[in-house]
This record gives structure tokens, sequence and C-alpha cells, in this order.
């Protein structure tokens, strides 16, 4: 009876066209968006042998990035570290203890780069990451607006090229850091400062 049905309706169909050149119309009007399906919440395409771009989606829209990205960023090792409603983050492991962040917005198509984040303030759209400017030990940066401030230039040496051998417990919320920095030297025993900052940016 069902198969019956679904003849007739194709024979009604078929014989006013009007209404095949409306369905067809509207088939082409629907958004290719809408008929993406990413198997994770991104992918890339290729640009070049060395760069691709990257594309990503909140499950409504799809973002294309503004510009490449060198392949080795987006390789088997690049996995979804985190994502809200406002950003993707992927991340990169690139060896000897550095590993690179990639952001991702959902309300335009810049990506973002950060060598050895730390903590993310993901209300606060607040990124710390190592730094070795100055002395500083590490740099707060806001992610939507670029404004950075840089910390740690007082507190105690750390005889590691990399600030996180230092650093035992870190965490950033309501734009206040707190930071338990510990020197792993004989002579100091394990000397612990626990540091609590109220961020500016």
């Amino acid at each position: 009876m069902k198969m019956l049905l679904n003849i007739r309706d194709c024979q009604h169909v078929m014989k006013n066209p009007f209404k095949i050149v409306f369905i067809l119309f509207f088939a082409s009007c629907h958004p290719k968006t809408a008929e993406i399906s990413f198997p994770e919440k991104f992918r890339t395409v290729k640009a070049t042998d060395s760069t691709s771009f990257i594309e990503w989606t909140d499950g409504k829209t799809v973002y294309r990035s503004s510009k490449t990205i060198d392949k080795n960023y987006v390789d088997n090792k690049t996995y979804c570290k985190w994502s809200n409603d406002q950003y993707i983050c992927l991340r990169h492991s690139t060896g000897s203890d550095t590993w690179t962040d990639i952001i991702l917005p959902f309300n335009h198509n810049h990506y973002k780069l950060f060598e050895n984040a730390l903590a993310y303030d993901k209300n606060a759209e607040t990124v710390i990451c190592e730094t070795d400017s100055a002395g500083f030990k590490l740099v707060a940066e806001n992610i939507e607006n670029g404004k950075k401030e840089f910390i740690g230039r007082e507190w105690v040496h750390c005889g590691s090229v990399f600030p996180h051998y230092c650093i035992d417990s870190i965490n950033v919320r309501k734009n206040i850091l707190y930071v338990e920095w510990t020197i792993p030297h004989i002579d100091h025993q394990n000397k612990k400062q626990i540091i609590r900052i109220k961020l500016k940016i």
C-alpha cells in the first residue's frame, strides 16, 4: 500500500512541472554549510604541499581560516584540547617539551597561535603562556583583543629553560592568577612561593 501511495505521489508531481521547478529551486538555495558533516570539530583543506586552511564548525556555521597554516601544526598529533560556545582550542606537540595551541573562534575566521599555554580563563578569554621576554616567566594575553601583561620578573630564579618545570600548579579565574612556584634545587629543598596576582588586562 505504501509503495502504491509513493508511486501515485510521484505521478502527481510529474504532471505538475511547476512543482518540479519549485523543488529544484529550493534544493539549490539550501545552505551548503548545512550539508557539511565533520568527523571532528575541525578539518584541514590543502592549499599547497606545505600549507593548509583550517575549517571548523559550531554545528551551525562552517568557518574557513582567512590565512593558511603550516601543515606541521595540523598533522596527526593535533587534537582538540577543549571547546566552549566561543572557541575551539587545538593542541599540537612540537617536541622538546614545547607545544602550540591554535584558537579557533566562533565569531570570525582568524585563528591565533599560543606557544606553551599553561592555563585558560575561558570566560574572561585569558590565556597564560610561558615567555622568555626580558626575564619574565609568564605572559597573560586576552585572546580576543591581544592585550598582554608580563609576569614573574621578581620571582625566585628558576634554573630551567622552561618555567613550567618550576610550576606545581597554576590556575586563572575571574582574572586572578594563582601559581605555586617551586624551585627544584637540592640546596632549596623544593622552596615554594604561593603567588596570587590580579591581572590588569
